[in-house]
């Protein structure tokens, strides 16, 4: 090419190159020649280059290794290690915090002598004062009366009339929500907090000696724990908090302040962080269960000094691994054992429990495999135990042999009433086996093995109460016998062991003996078609209360005399089946019963994903408080009875429902309990009725994707209690009314897809600031983006996406998000503000939602450049600003976000290179089209500056090697302080990293030191 000359390319006024004399962007200056001179290789710059990589990689190498490789060997440095990070962590975090609150208020000198003193008295640990120093500095960040709150609690050993024990209660369970029921209704403003339910106080002290605050599945505490505002209550015995969501609350540090606590009970309540180390101090513990958590970490080794421990539950602990760090001797007064998670067991661990004497109850499900140390360690106690659970342990037939034989001649040796073997790999030989030892076994466990019963001959269990044989593949001949595994038998499920009707061959005029003890029969998920097995039902129990038939193929309708025979039943699921016809009248005289039982958990659920058609009946119902209707996914239509009104819960989406202005309307408060109303996926049109004051009790209210009308009644807004309203998919019109304002406990507000006008109210956020999702799409609103949603703190999604909204984004909606957002359950997730009319620059401070997951400002009138600190929100998974007239060019640090798998930028006016690294490369060009000026590998246009560089010749005779070697020491430091510091600095900073570190160490030290005991070994034989 270079033996053309410039006439064959003239004309060009934008090419470049030397034929027509112009220099290209990114072309070196030309060298000058220089005298020929004879020089060594070694003199190269190459060469010394290489030598710098090498030696930055061998600092690197130095420094990493330098401290990884002594904390691998030495398990003592490990835990030193970890320690001082933890002091350094908190040593930071409280100077910031301190130096913070010094500048917020500078009259602060004298009580923060006082929190040092009293952290001082009350613990001379250094981590524990640090934790309760930095514990108060945050709060006097936050604000001078939190210090005020938060300084009283600290104080209050000193002078109880600054914080009373009221105050210590309202103060920890302000800020939660009391589930579906009030849970907390005695909870007043009053004096003695003795009266409250949940509390007992001591008669002679008036001391609060036991809060009793367990959940269940319709009644519990719903929001953040924070234990550490009830150490007031100094005298506490004994706390349970079990079976509640605190979404995912760390349990204190301060927990280990409660020393008189006898009992604690924090199972299935939703705690998430690490196990506190300070759970040893409380050393009067007889009681502890943190079953069922999302706790990560090890077991800390403090827990050995509880010494008075007669119950450990530590069950369903996913994330919780690591080694035991018990040893003989420790907790010697354990009766009841319950490690159910993935832990490293040890030889010591074997004799630790082989040694716990007063041992009745063992769950080593998950842990202890099929080590035949192990059962032999769990033989040796099984006379003495009550309760055995080895579930997913990969057991066989012979492994439950060897636990059972020695005790085969007499089975009255074990005392064994609840035993668990789930998840193994059972056949029906230990089904036999163990019917030798049911002399006091009152519960079984077997469900998902490979238990066949293949003859009419099975097992007799005398006193046995409940049965679990689901998941297995029982034959069809099962029940051809006589059906009777034991006279007590209450609860018996066989759900998924593909039974058919063959199974149980009864005829509407056949007979058996009845089983008057059974109470609860699961049969869902078989493939039992025909309604025999109504007949069957009838014949062979009496007094059934549960009777769940989900999930077959059943067929035609149910039997006339269903009523007669079943005239006990509380709990019906007849979902997920083939059944038709009209609802029979006969179920509203099963439901007059249901009445007697009268608990939360009570349920009607009939025909759900059947094909019943025609009206529904107005039965004679009496239903029990908190009972639930559904009847969705069927084909009803008519009027909707108002006798359903008396459930709690009633689901009749996706039916054929076309009014329900009968349904409300009634002038008798039928409907006062009715905390659900789903009619979503119908056919309701018309508008709605103005007269919701009638169902005042409603949470939920879902209409969404039906055909409704004209405007939204203003006596919606006396629904107070109001938490999720879903309006989506209608064609109501007008504003939104503003007494819905009155609706404050709302966190879901859906009316996307309507034909809304109006501007956005301001009421929103200064009113309804529980909301979490917040969904006006599809609709006409219009004017300036109201400022008042940066009240919204709750906020997580927010789609306002496709109105006719207009103006700049106001920069006053994202400032103090920064602040507002420190909680990761609060984080706002989602903004959707695409298919608008704004206009102007994306406002920086944008960059202030480090919780942002998907970002749509596409298809508006945004110019300006996009924020450099985008980068900051790691945590972006979609970003899309295509159809814009945004400029400039395209931030780097979008190459930073490795979670971003959606990028729309096309039709804009950016220029420049687009930014290369990481999964930047991995978006095609349809991502970056129609931005003429823009240019990269995935537009297949090559930006100025992407030839090739010209080396430069080696025009220098002289060897200098002093500037060679200062380079590579130079590098050598710069290696090892990346390598050093790229280790420790994450560690220190973040506290998951440091437990995930340590985890990692302790398995890597232990396979190394198992190999070289193997390999060991092996040579010495």
């Amino acid at each position: 090419m270079d033996t053309f000359d410039g006439s064959c390319f003239e004309g060009n006024s934008d090419l470049c190159g030397q034929q027509v004399n112009k220099t290209c962007p990114g072309d070196m200056p030309p060298v000058e020649p220089q005298e020929p001179t004879t020089h060594d290789d070694g003199d190269d710059n190459s060469g010394f280059y290489e030598a710098l990589h090498m030696s930055l990689g061998f600092g690197f190498f130095t420094g990493f290794w330098g401290l990884l490789g002594p904390l691998l060997i030495w398990k003592s440095w490990r835990i030193a290690y970890i320690r001082f990070l933890n002091k350094m962590a908190d040593y930071i975090y409280v100077t910031v915090a301190v130096y913070a609150a010094k500048f917020y208020n500078p009259k602060l000198m004298f009580e923060e002598r006082i929190v040092f003193f009293y952290a001082e008295v009350v613990n001379t640990e250094v981590e524990g004062w640090l934790i309760k120093l930095h514990f108060v500095a945050d709060a006097v960040v936050t604000s001078n009366n939190a210090w005020r709150v938060m300084a009283s609690l600290f104080i209050s050993p000193w002078r109880s009339e600054v914080l009373t024990q009221r105050e210590a209660c309202t103060s920890h369970f302000q800020t939660w929500h009391n589930g579906p029921w009030d849970m907390l209704s005695t909870w007043k403003d009053d004096d003695d907090c003795c009266k409250w339910k949940g509390i007992t106080c001591s008669n002679q002290t008036g001391h609060v000696l036991r809060l009793h605050l367990p959940g269940s599945d319709s009644i519990y505490l719903l929001g953040q724990a924070n234990i550490s505002t009830l150490i007031g209550l100094q005298h506490l015995e004994h706390l349970d908090l079990s079976y509640n969501v605190f979404m995912g609350s760390y349990i204190s540090e301060h927990i280990g302040l409660f020393n008189k606590l006898t009992y604690l009970n924090l199972s299935e309540a939703e705690f998430g962080g690490s196990i506190p180390y300070q759970l040893g101090k409380l050393t009067h513990l007889h009681y502890l269960d943190l079953t069922y958590n999302y706790l990560y970490g090890v077991i800390p080794y403090q827990l050995k000094h509880l010494g008075q421990l007669q119950y450990l539950g530590l069950q369903r602990l996913d994330e919780v691994s690591g080694a035991i760090p018990f040893e003989s001797g420790d907790l010697p007064l354990l009766h009841t054992l319950k490690l159910c998670a993935d832990f490293v067991l040890q030889t010591k661990d074997v004799e630790w429990v082989s040694n716990l004497s007063f041992l009745k109850n063992l769950d080593l499900s998950l842990s202890v495999g099929n080590s035949h140390q192990w059962l032999q360690t769990i033989r040796k106690h099984i006379p003495n135990l009550t309760e055995l659970r080895l579930s997913d342990c990969n057991l066989s037939d012979n492994d439950v042999q060897f636990l059972f034989d020695i005790h085969s001649n007499n089975s009255s040796t074990s005392s064994l009433t609840i035993l668990d073997f789930s998840y193994n790999m059972l056949t029906s030989s230990t089904f036999q086996l163990l019917s030798n030892f049911s002399a006091h076994l009152r519960e079984l466990y077997l469900l998902d093995n490979n238990i066949v019963l293949s003859h009419p001959h099975y097992p007799k269990f005398p006193s046995l109460v409940i049965l679990d044989l689901s998941y297995n593949n029982l034959t069809s001949s099962v029940f051809q016998g006589n059906f009777n595994f034991g006279s007590n038998l209450e609860h018996l499920d066989l759900s998924n062991c593909s039974l058919m009707d063959t199974s149980f061959p009864m005829s509407s005029t056949s007979t058996v003996n009845s089983s008057s003890s059974l109470v609860v029969l699961r049969l869902s998920y078989n493939l039992l078609t025909s309604s025999n097995i109504f007949h069957w039902i009838f014949n062979f129990t009496a007094n059934l209360h549960t009777l769940y038939l989900r999930g077959n193929l059943l067929e035609g309708r149910v039997p006339n005399n269903f009523d007669k025979t079943m005239n006990s039943l509380e709990h019906l699921d007849l979902s997920f089946n083939k059944l038709q016809g009209e609802i029979p009248t006969f179920y509203g005289n099963i439901c007059t019963l249901q009445t007697l039982k009268g608990t939360f958990q009570d349920s009607f659920k009939i025909h759900h994903g059947a094909t019943d058609t025609g009206v529904i009946p107005n039965l004679p119902l009496t239903l029990p408080h908190g009972a639930l209707i559904d009847l969705s996914s069927n084909q009803f239509e008519g009027v909707i009875p108002s006798v359903l009104l008396h459930a709690s819960s009633l689901i009749l989406s996706e039916n054929k429902f076309s009014n329900i202005s009968l349904l409300l309307c009634q002038d008798n408060n039928v409907g006062n309990n009715l905390g659900t109303l789903v009619l979503a996926n119908n056919q309701l049109e018309g508008s709605l009725p103005d007269c919701w004051e009638s169902v005042s009790s409603l949470l939920f209210l879902d209409l969404n994707n039906n055909y409704l009308t004209g405007k939204i009644p203003p006596s919606m807004g006396s629904l107070v209690k109001l938490e999720a309203l879903v309006l989506r998919s209608n064609r109501f019109i007008g504003k939104l009314p503003s007494n819905l304002k009155n609706c404050t406990n709302l966190f879901l507000l859906d009316v996307s897809e309507n034909l809304l006008s109006g501007p956005i109210p301001s009421w929103i956020g200064e009113s309804l600031q529980s909301l979490i999702v917040l969904s006006m799409a599809g609709n006409s609103f219009s004017g300036n983006l109201s400022i008042h949603l940066c009240y919204l703190k709750k906020i997580q999604l927010l789609d306002l996406s496709r109105n006719k909204l207009s103006n700049e984004i106001p920069t006053l909606m994202w400032k103090g998000v920064k602040s507002g957002f420190k909680n990761p359950e609060l984080l706002l997730n989602s903004i959707d503000l695409s298919s608008n009319h704004f206009t102007g620059e994306i406002p920086k401070e944008i960059v202030y939602l480090v919780g942002l997951v998907s970002l749509n400002l596409s298809r508006n009138n945004l110019s300006g450049e996009i924020p450099d600190e985008i980068g900051n929100i790691i945590s972006l998974e979609s970003l899309d600003l295509s159809r814009n007239h945004i400029s400039g060019t395209i931030p780097s640090s979008l190459s930073q976000i490795d979670n971003l798998v959606k990028l729309e930028l096309s039709s804009n006016s950016f220029h420049g290179r687009i930014p290369p690294g990481r999964h930047m490369d991995t978006f095609d060009g349809s991502c970056f089209e129609e931005n003429p000026y823009l240019c990269g590998p995935q537009l297949n246009k090559t930006c100025p500056g992407d030839m090739p560089p010209v080396k430069p010749e080696d025009d220098d005779d002289e060897d200098d090697n002093s500037e060679f070697y200062e380079a590579l020491h130079m590098s050598l430091g710069f290696g090892f302080f990346t390598g050093f510091w790229g280790l420790l600095g994450p560690l220190l900073f973040w506290r998951s990293w440091r437990i995930a570190y340590l985890r990692f160490l302790n398995k890597v030290a232990d396979y190394i030191y198992v190999t070289v005991a193997v390999y060991a070994a092996k040579c010495y034989k």
